[in-house]
């Protein structure tokens, strides 16, 4: 039986259009689309091509993430 594990993804929109995704408990990956459900779909196979890796490698498989806290800093243009 395989456990499911939930992990935070972070979507930034792009000017040019689309999403850039990240995933903070994989540094490593790092997906680009036109939607959020193409770049959610990359990220999760991402994420599963990733934790496939830690497991052949005998590497621990870090644990799913809590719920961030996202907050916003607003600073004076400098110049």
């Amino acid at each position: 039986m395989t456990a499911s594990q939930t992990y935070t993804v972070i979507l930034e929109p792009l000017e040019e259009g689309g999403f850039l995704v990240h995933v903070p408990a994989f540094p490593e990956i790092w997906v680009e689309g036109e939607t959020e459900e193409e770049v959610l779909a990359g990220a999760k196979d991402a994420i599963e091509q990733v934790i496939a890796g830690y497991i052949s490698r005998g590497a621990p498989v870090p644990p799913g993430s809590t719920k961030p806290i996202i907050r916003e800093v607003t600073v004076s243009s400098v110049g």
